[in-house]
């Protein structure tokens, strides 16, 4: 019996894919299982997050079609794809707003099946302010939150939209628990539970840091050993994504107006200089492993 909390092998079908890019990246090779449900998936090939829920679905038996970068998706035809062949979830891993500017293009060509849901990544963001293309159902719209994931808990936290109709929000809990993750139904607000806590965590950790409070590794080691979290906050957020953590500190200073939220100087300026994490080498820590280059950080917020 698979383990919950670990993540599944990476399927070869995947580590095929091109690495990040501005050309849209198409995938059919997984054919559904006669349950199986029609799942586009949007996002990066090397992002841990969109790795994790390809696998999870192939291994569902679902039919995953990959997008990546909505920036350069060019259509087949100049006409929406047929009935058949339309997604029943869209779900999209993208973290930043860039990315969902693309998606009303995107939705004239690939519209949702009947009773299709799209189940958006929305750290930082809610669903009555989110980028939502005019021509998307938002009453099919569920946000949800996978940043447990990276504590090593396979749930997400999920949220209903003001218009999001209940059988969404059904259907959103019932694709979660085909790919065998725990789902978390909470108020559409800022930041959720997990990611709100997390990236006021971080957001301290840096003032201490900048401060000269104590190194980077004092910081890390002194909340491992002495709160017992499986890492310290400074690491964890390298494995996260500094631009992510960043993201969700401006949305809720802009919800908010609090000084509890105002992101770290330090924070700013590392992604100011794509010093992200681990996805780019570098960011409180050095890695040597870059899986993926990104060519601008895109900030999603002005100093």
């Amino acid at each position: 019996m698979e383990n919950p909390l670990t993540p599944p092998e990476p399927t070869p079908i995947f580590d095929r894919l091109p690495a990040w890019g501005n050309a849209e990246t198409q995938m059919d090779d997984m054919p559904a299982s006669d349950s199986g449900l029609r799942v586009f998936l949007l996002g990066s090939p090397r992002d841990w997050v969109a790795k994790v829920f390809y696998n999870r679905c192939a291994q569902a038996g679902h039919s995953v079609r990959f997008f990546e970068n909505l920036e350069g998706f060019e259509p087949d035809s100049d006409d929406p794809v047929p009935p058949e062949e339309r997604p029943h979830v869209v779900l999209t891993c993208q973290h930043d707003t860039f990315e969902y500017l693309s998606l009303g293009e995107f939705f004239h060509f690939m519209p949702l099946a009947e009773d299709g849901i799209l189940l958006m990544s929305a750290l930082g963001t809610t669903g009555y302010d989110a980028p939502l293309p005019v021509n998307a159902e938002e009453s099919r719209l569920v946000m949800f939150s996978p940043l447990a994931f990276f504590a090593e808990r396979y749930q997400v936290e999920m949220a209903p939209a003001l218009n999001t109709a209940p059988d969404a929000t059904r259907a959103a809990q019932q694709f979660f628990a085909s790919v065998g993750l725990q789902t978390h139904v909470l108020k559409d607000s800022p930041g959720f539970i997990f990611p709100r806590v997390f990236a006021c965590l971080v957001n301290e950790a840096c003032f201490a840091l900048m401060e000269g409070v104590a190194t980077a590794e004092a910081i890390d080691t002194a909340m491992t050993l002495g709160t017992r979290y499986p890492q310290g906050p400074l690491r964890w957020a390298d494995k996260v994504g500094l631009d992510v953590v960043l993201n969700i500190l401006n949305n809720l200073y802009a919800e908010y107006t609090e000084e509890r939220y105002r992101p770290c100087r330090l924070l700013k300026e590392k992604v100011l200089s794509d010093h992200l994490g681990m996805k780019t080498g570098q960011g409180f820590y050095r890695y040597a492993d870059v899986p993926y280059q990104r060519e601008s950080s895109r900030l999603l917020g002005d100093f």
